[in-house]
């Protein structure tokens, strides 16, 4: 009732439908330099919301609606749709490497602000874009995004992220799958706090045992409870076939630091890792 008697009084809709973010506190096509509060939403945005790079829209009212129309008692009568609670398990349930890959190597449309200068058409256009992994290494790293930029600073993606410690199958995104060996995975940087207070702690592996490396301290540990975490933040392979490099037949493994001897003058001494 109130909105219909605005709408008389107003001769329209008492407010504006803007592209924010998940947050609602700014604009989620701008960059963050030009501090929009966000874009409105026009006629033709409206025919082709589907199409649109944007998950939120907010209602900006006039204050003249809200000063003669809105009752302040309505803001503890509000209802949650059940997609709100839906998306949120979204959001917490983890989430596959391969799923990270199949969605890193998918093909996706450029926005209007990466427009592409097209030689044949001698004009600027929405191309196309695309990832694809013609060869692999012997030794792969994998570094996952674990922070996203969120209106006016970076925040951490704490999000689970399960990856396999053996055998991990890359062909299904490579453009030659006949020649792909499985990869084992022989140590994990993680990551724990946030940006402005993060620590580093490695695991890594040494003839079939895994030690953490926490500063000077080196301590072994259990494979099944740390290796994959919310922290993990650096993946680091090696082919499951047995790879005949020179180098590596130099290198000493096989003294670690422990607790008894964990100074920087003891690591120097008596822990050599690659």
């Amino acid at each position: 009732e109130d909105l219909d008697r605005a709408i008389n009084t107003f001769k329209q809709f008492p407010f504006k439908l803007k592209f924010v973010n998940r947050n609602g506190q700014h604009c989620n096509i701008c960059t963050w330099n030009k501090f929009c509060q966000g874009c409105n939403l026009n006629e033709n945005d409206l025919l082709n919301l589907q199409q649109i790079d944007c998950a939120t829209l907010a209602a900006d009212f006039e204050p003249k609606f809200i000063s003669q129309f809105f009752d302040d008692s309505f803001q503890k009568k509000t209802i949650k749709h059940e997609s709100i609670e839906i998306n949120k398990n979204i959001h917490n349930e983890p989430v596959s490497l391969e799923s990270c890959l199949e969605l890193f190597t998918s093909e996706e449309i450029l926005s209007k602000d990466e427009v592409w200068w097209c030689p044949k058409c001698e004009d600027l256009k929405q191309a196309k874009k695309k990832l694809d992994i013609y060869k692999l290494p012997p030794f792969l790293i994998i570094h996952l995004k674990r922070f996203e930029y969120t209106g006016y600073f970076f925040s951490k993606i704490s999000k689970l992220i399960e990856f396999d410690e053996n055998d991990l199958d890359l062909s299904p995104f490579t453009v030659n799958p006949e020649n792909v060996n499985t990869y084992d995975i022989y140590a994990v940087l993680n990551h724990m706090g946030s940006l402005g207070r993060g620590h580093y702690v490695s695991y890594a592996q040494n003839n079939n045992t895994w030690y953490c490396f926490d500063d000077s301290i080196c301590n072994e540990i259990d494979e099944d409870d740390k290796i994959v975490s919310d922290n993990a933040y650096v993946l680091f392979y090696r082919t499951s076939t047995d790879i005949k490099l020179d180098y590596l037949n130099d290198l000493d493994l096989d003294h670690v630091v422990h607790d008894s001897d964990s100074s920087d003058e003891g690591l120097m001494n008596n822990c050599k890792m690659m």
